[in-house]
């Protein structure tokens, strides 16, 4: 798990300033399509990480390579030199597996925003490949362009995109919006910090409320294909009440 600093950002603030060594949070298993799966062929592999986007990218690329015979083409993109996030580990992966691996760093301050001509450069020759992106919406963007350019089928690509639900202390129109979706739709429900079970709806009218969670303390709430993740600073406490401590 990586979390970035981003300014601005609701969680990636919260766990930087507020989260320490022993605390415990709740969270929901992983969940959703982003994934490397065994009876793909042998067609190579194509890894689109952008910025810290590159953390499930990674964990695919040395899945790809320690249990598949599949080659695997990585291109990261930073804003320079100094942001590129776990450099030392992509460099040991290049040393064990040099054959098969190639890694592609694209910089901005060197060469401006990637473009659609440049991806459908590094692309070129690989068009029967698997295709995972992550990384910030306008990276994903230019991106997907590009696959469509290059008539990719979009059977072949994976995007893994994050959305969050709207501030509550913000409450202006440029905040995320998560798309409604009906209560039929989704048929489960998730748990809130006391592990009793909380409808959609409910969730929903939660996030309305500024101050919610153990002890009127907030709560940071993040929204992955429709999981719910109650992040609690405070899951400690409730820990140790299920555990029949003081």
């Amino acid at each position: 798990m990586t979390v970035k600093r981003v300014d601005d950002g609701r969680v990636s603030n919260w766990f930087n300033d507020k989260v320490n060594v022993g605390d415990w949070i709740l969270v929901q298993p992983p969940e959703g399509r982003f994934s490397l799966r065994s009876n793909e062929g042998e067609h190579g592999i194509v890894l689109f990480g952008g910025g810290s986007g590159v953390t499930p990218v990674l964990s695919i690329l040395k899945s790809a390579l320690r249990t598949t015979e599949r080659d695997v083409k990585l291109i990261y993109a930073n804003r320079d030199q100094r942001s590129i996030i776990f450099k030392d580990e992509i460099d040991l992966w290049l040393a064990e597996f040099p054959e098969r691996l190639e890694v592609i760093h694209h910089l901005d301050s060197d060469g401006g925003f990637m473009s659609v001509a440049t991806v459908q450069e590094h692309i070129r020759g690989w068009e029967e490949a698997e295709f995972f992106v992550c990384g910030p919406t306008g990276y994903m963007d230019t991106v997907e362009e590009a696959f469509k350019a290059s008539n990719i089928d979009a059977a072949q690509t994976k995007f893994e995109r994050f959305l969050s639900l709207p501030d509550p202390d913000r409450r202006d129109e440029s905040a995320a919006v998560v798309p409604e979706q009906s209560d039929d739709e989704v048929p489960y429900v998730v748990q809130d910090a006391a592990r009793r079970s909380v409808p959609r709806r409910a969730l929903r009218e939660r996030a309305d409320s500024p101050r919610v969670g153990n002890q009127g303390r907030p709560q940071a709430t993040l929204v992955l294909r429709r999981w719910v993740l109650w992040l609690l600073h405070g899951a400690t406490q409730e820990r140790q009440r299920q555990h029949g401590q003081s």
